[in-house]
């Protein structure tokens, strides 16, 4: 897969095959993911000064969709992404969210941004079909108050909530709310965290809350990588993609700069 990538970012991007050509890539003798280590690794302000030569020149012949990242960091990059991996990677939300009890279609409060909120406040039609097929309800989390963590906690309550998703620190913000107040919410089945470190004292107060079980996701969609913690330790790895991480002055720490190479995103390779 990694091999008919490469071929592919050389075939039908201007940014790869500069780059290649610069580093002395020969894709005629991929023989391992080593390869990878031989390609400067693209930043995400290196992918928003080249948006149009990292794009794929036969993206009319692919099916991909416009995608944008969470924003967390405050500042949202825009992307296409081919619809394989984008199929990979939410097969794979739906198989461990079904590990504490969901089912697809189940109403579930989204906390997020820009990923998840419609562009100046205005949803289509389409846009809020597909959110009520999934099931989804979606708030603002940036910036969150006491008092609009009370609002949220009103509304999980009123709609009989059972799935909260979405940032570390806005679903502790809801739980240490629930607690400071005394707001029992004791239908919650389970809390994923995603976007931030779920530190252990935020686990602890969610669990305090809502006595509910708790899933640490890691996600970066422009990477088209996800990743699950269910039980203390490791964290589970969708397969359409490659991850590395490069661990500081070759020691085998594995600490250090995590490198993603989405295998399945041929409309715009990164």
């Amino acid at each position: 897969q990694l091999s008919a990538l490469l071929k592919h970012a050389y075939t039908n991007t201007d940014y790869y095959k500069d780059l290649f050509d610069k580093h002395s890539i020969n894709l005629n003798c991929i023989k391992s993911m080593e390869i990878l280590d031989k390609i400067p690794p693209l930043t995400k302000q290196i992918a928003k000064n080249n948006f149009d030569r990292l794009t794929s020149k036969n993206i009319d012949s692919l099916y991909y969709i416009s995608k944008n990242t969470g924003g967390s960091t405050g500042d949202p990059f825009k992307y296409f992404l081919d619809k394989r991996s984008w199929s990979y990677v939410v097969a794979a939300y739906w198989y461990y969210w079904e590990k504490v009890g969901y089912k697809m279609g189940e109403k579930y409060l989204a906390l997020g941004s820009h990923s998840i909120l419609p562009s100046n406040n205005k949803s289509s039609l389409k846009h809020d079909i597909y959110y009520w097929l999934k099931g989804k309800c979606p708030l603002n989390a940036m910036n969150m108050s006491e008092k609009v963590a009370i609002n949220y906690l009103k509304y999980i309550k009123k709609r009989k909530i059972k799935y909260v998703y979405g940032y570390a620190s806005s679903i502790f913000l809801l739980a240490k709310a629930a607690l400071n107040h005394n707001i029992k919410v004791d239908f919650i089945k389970a809390c994923i965290t995603t976007s931030e470190i779920l530190t252990p004292y935020y686990k602890r107060t969610i669990i305090n809350a809502f006595n509910c079980s708790v899933i640490d996701a890691y996600s970066a969609g422009d990477g088209g990588i996800n990743a699950f913690k269910i039980n203390d330790g490791t964290y589970e790895v969708g397969y359409n993609s490659y991850f590395k991480i490069k661990s500081e002055n070759n020691s085998d720490e594995k600490l250090g700069p995590l490198q993603v190479t989405d295998l399945y995103n041929y409309a715009m390779p990164l």
